[in-house]
Formats: structure tokens, sequence, C-alpha cells
């Protein structure tokens, strides 16, 4: 219960320093004038828990900032004051800078004092993620690889013990704190809390305390994609106002089932950029389809020219419609490059893609892109696929014909971008078990819905 009053007082103080003015460390990384650190999905924060388990909260009431304090200078911003620790019936002099040490990288530096010693249940700076989010992804300690957990497990630890180096992928890039002792890595929906905590503890982190310090290191890389350019590659468009008519957008199913609510322009789904093309500035297409029995008049294959760099990664946003049964071959991507060796890579239903139709997550297809039109929800999928890093002359794309492939998008990366769903949007689909009730749209007066006469008459 102790434990719990903790993690509730911890999860709103968080809650509540989000709306605390903020400034720039690094690009993406925000302080307030508590020293309060965030850079979506992270957000850090230093806690004293007390003999009680009692949060120390680093705000007006219990740090009071010695004169000159707080301070800015040469990239760094500084605190120093009193902290009162009031069930320990004592206080420590506080001191934290956060210092800028080049573009991607900062310092945290803590130190806290008292003549008398205060004890103290853990002093950690914690970092808090959604579970939402980062659930089933990996993160490394020093060379441990370790899973986050889907579902709750029961148990509140996930990883206690000695650590020198952690990292944490994330969709914008990667997270690595080095200049760490020990560490406990916990799963809050123990306490009904959708987060996951990673506290670096101090050195001492807990006892009879008169002096504990902590000096971490924080390195950010962030993930960079090339958005690729398909524009003379596409064949259809996402509005079709005839269906059947070898022509328009989309799959050629008529204005209730094509892709009319995509917008154009550069968006980032599943922390992969890519570019949707305006058809108006494309001759009126803006994606590729692919060739099946019931669409013989799609292409069956296209080459691609890129203008990337080096990369690792390929990324595609696409779907298919009429799909193939679960492992069914869909496509074939073949990578050439500069120096004439060559990736083959296959696009396997059910694994890399899945129907735009009700679309829901596979392990390497993340629904990455949603929407509705007036017949279903409708979605997108995000796939990696890992290249040579050699740069690329030419990448040729052939369909199997075993389901009409759609690509609206493609992209590459050095990076190994985790894709992870993003926030989910539940929807009921009119099918053989939920059907579509038209409900009149005014109501009768003196009916059971009839709720005017509570109204207040008008001015």
């Amino acid at each position: 219960m102790k434990n719990q009053c903790f993690y509730l007082q911890a999860f709103f103080l968080m809650l509540f320093c989000e709306h605390l003015q903020a400034r720039e460390i690094i690009n993406g990384f925000t302080y307030d004038k508590y020293c309060k650190i965030q850079s979506n999905p992270f957000v850090f924060n230093v806690e004293f828990r007390d003999k009680k388990w009692k949060l120390i909260d680093f705000n007006s009431k219990a740090l009071q900032n010695d004169n000159g304090y707080p301070r800015e200078k040469d990239g760094s911003y500084e605190i120093q004051g009193n902290i009162s620790m009031p069930n320990n019936g004592g206080n420590f002099n506080y001191n934290q800078i956060i210092k800028k040490i080049d573009d991607s990288t900062f310092s945290i530096i803590c130190k806290a004092e008292s003549d008398a010693a205060i004890e103290l249940n853990n002093a950690s700076l914690s970092i808090y993620v959604d579970t939402e989010i980062f659930c089933g992804k990996q993160i490394v300690i020093d060379e441990k690889k370790i899973i986050l957990p889907n579902e709750f497990s029961n148990t509140m630890g996930i990883y206690y013990g000695s650590c020198k180096k952690l990292i944490i992928p994330s969709q914008n890039g990667v997270l690595n704190i080095s200049g760490i002792k020990t560490i406990a890595v916990e799963d809050l929906r123990k306490f009904k809390i959708n987060k996951f905590t990673f506290r670096l503890n101090f050195t001492p982190s807990k006892g009879h305390i008169t002096k504990t310090t902590c000096d971490f290191i924080v390195r950010f890389a962030e993930s960079r994609s090339i958005p690729l350019d398909i524009s003379k590659n596409c064949n259809m468009g996402f509005v079709d106002p005839v269906s059947d008519d070898q022509k328009g957008g989309w799959t050629d199913q008529g204005p209730e089932n094509d892709l009319s609510m995509m917008q154009p322009g550069k968006k980032k789904l599943a922390g992969v950029d890519f570019i949707i093309i305006d058809p108006e500035k494309n001759n009126g297409k803006s994606c590729i389809a692919f060739a099946n029995s019931r669409r013989p008049y799609f292409i069956e294959k296209t080459s691609i020219k890129p203008t990337a760099d080096n990369v690792n990664y390929l990324y595609l946003l696409h779907a298919s419609a009429w799909s193939p049964a679960h492992g069914g071959i869909i496509g074939h991507i073949n990578v050439i490059y500069q120096d004439k060796s060559e990736t083959i890579l296959t696009v396997q239903a059910g694994v890399d893609i899945g129907d735009w139709w009700a679309p829901f997550s596979r392990s390497n297809a993340i629904a990455g892109w949603t929407g509705e039109n007036k017949q279903s929800y409708v979605g997108l999928f995000v796939s990696k696929f890992k290249i040579k890093e050699i740069r690329i002359e030419q990448i040729n794309i052939t369909a199997t014909q075993k389901g009409v492939w759609l690509i609206c998008a493609m992209s590459a990366s050095m990076s190994d971008i985790p894709i992870a769903d993003q926030k989910k949007t539940s929807f009921i689909v009119a099918d053989e078990n939920y059907k579509k009730i038209d409900t009149a749209q005014n109501i009768a007066i003196g009916s059971i819905l009839d709720f005017s006469s509570i109204l207040d008459a008008p001015a």
C-alpha cells in the first residue's frame, strides 16, 4: 500500500509537471524550473522517497532555492537550495545541474548533503514511459536484452541490479544513458498506472544518508528516415468516382469504397517519415496498385530509382485488397545495389501486410494509419525490411497477383526504427454480427426523447 501511494503521487506529479514552463536543453528535450525533463515519449524526474515511502516533490514548497538560483550559464541550468524532509525531521542541501554537452548529449549531475544522517528508502532519477507504446519492446541493460511485458504478470519488478548503461529504443530515436550504478525497472500496472519506470539510483540510494550523488550522461540518437519518391510509379489515385471503369482511384470500387479521406503531405506514421503524394499535382496518381485476377488492368511490376545514400532499412506504407490467406506471398522486392549485389525481400500476407479493411497489426505490419470510408473502417500498414548498407541503384517490385497490393509511400533509414502501434481506436464494422441502424434525425414532439420542456426559453 505504501508503494502504491508513492507511485500514485509520482504519477500525478508527472502530469502536473507537463504544464510548467519548459526550456530546451537539446533538440526535443525540455526541462522546467525544477529540472523535470521531458521528450516524447520519456519523462525524467528526480525523486526522493523518505522513510515512509512518501515522495518528496522538488517544487516551491519542498525546494527553497538559495539566492541567485536557479541560474543559467553556458548551456547549463542549475538549481540549489534546501529540500525539506518532513517525515525525517531534517533537510538536504541539494544541487542539480543539467548541462548540454553537444547537440545530442547532456549530463544530469545531482548532489544532496546533510550534516545529520537522513533515512531514505530511495533516491533516483526516474524515467517514465507508456506501457501502451513500450509493451513488448526491447531495452538493453549493459549487454543484457530485456523485453518489457505485453501483459501485467502480477509482479512489479522486471529487473533489479547493477547497470552501467541503459539503452531504450523509441520511434523517435535511441536513448542511451551511462554513468549508472544500479537500476530498477518496474511495471506500474500493478497500481493501475499504465507506465513502465526506470529508476536510475543515486549512490548511495537508500539508508541513513549524509551525502548522495549521481552523474548521468544522456545521449539521444534521432531516428531519421528519408521518404523515397514513387511519384513516377503511381498508376492510381485515392478518389474513385466510378467503379470498375479501369481508371480513377484505389481499388476501382467506386466512391463508397475508396481512400478519398487520405490527405497528402508529409506524415510520421509508426515513427517513420512518409510523403503522401498529392494526386492533383501528379496527374491524378498517388499510389501504386498491382494487378490480380480481379484487377488485371493494374500494373504487374515497377522499378524505383531512389536518391537515398547508404541505408540499412526499407519501410513501406501499404495494404492489400482481396488478400490471400495467411502466409501467402503477395509480392517480392528486389533491391539492387551499386556494387550489383542484390537483396530479395518477400512480402507475406498476415506477416508483412494485411487487408486494408478492418486493419489490425501483424508481426511486421503495424496499422500505422486508419480512417473510415462509407463502407468500412480502413487502414494502411507500416512494414520494415532489413537491407545491406550499400547505396541502392534500383528497387524492383513485382506482385504475385494473389491479391491487389497497394503501396502509398516508401521510406529508407540507417535506423532500426521500432515501429509500434499508435494510440488504438476501436471501430464496430457492419458485418454478419453487427447491423447498421439508421436513426431518425428528428425527435417527435411529445415523445420519450423530447426534452424541449427543460430547455431555457429563447431570449
